[in-house]
């Protein structure tokens, strides 16, 4: 089966605090997740419901062009009693290529927790799980404050998730 549309939008606010050499920084995240879809055709695109993250990371130069982050994330739904509650942990490795070209290699782990332990083979319905995934990034400036992204990543384990290959979109907008 098959369903294509928008997913959750996330919106929200980060904090940088840079070191005095401008090569580490320490960020905080907060914001919410707003779904643009209904849960009506399955499978479904996401969970459905209202939410909000808080989170930090720690980034810093591993060597010049280079660039690598240490990510945590909390995340609670908020339009049913049991949630879920998500935790996230993301490390993420990346360098700058010729062109303004940029390649990115990611490891990921996320928890999700509920009282629901209800088991579905539509996946974006199951609100208790565990899966570890990596990935790799490609992405080219297209202008000072343009640069899509596309990405490709292999579910490595996992308990009530899903277990492939899946392929993301997205474009990162630098407010002036």
């Amino acid at each position: 089966f098959t369903h294509a549309g928008v997913g959750d939008t996330y919106v929200g606010f980060n904090f940088h605090t840079p070191s005095k050499d401008l090569k580490k920084y320490f960020t905080v995240k907060v914001g919410a997740i707003i779904p643009l879809y209904s849960n009506t055709t399955e499978p479904y695109l996401g969970l459905g419901s209202k939410g909000f993250f808080i989170g930090s990371n720690y980034s810093f130069n591993v060597k010049k062009k280079t660039f690598a982050i240490i990510e945590g994330m909390f995340t609670r739904y908020i339009d049913q009693q049991d949630g879920p509650n998500k935790l996230n942990v993301n490390l993420i490795y990346g360098m700058e290529l010729p062109k303004s070209n940029l390649l990115i290699f990611t490891l990921n782990h996320e928890n999700s927790y509920s009282a629901d332990k209800t088991f579905t083979a539509n996946l974006n319905g199951n609100k208790d799980f565990m899966f570890g995934s990596a990935g790799v990034t490609y992405g080219k400036k297209i202008s000072r404050t343009l640069m899509p992204t596309v990405k490709a990543f292999y579910t490595l384990y996992g308990r009530n998730a899903g277990q492939g290959v899946g392929i993301a979109f997205s474009m990162a907008i630098k407010i002036p």
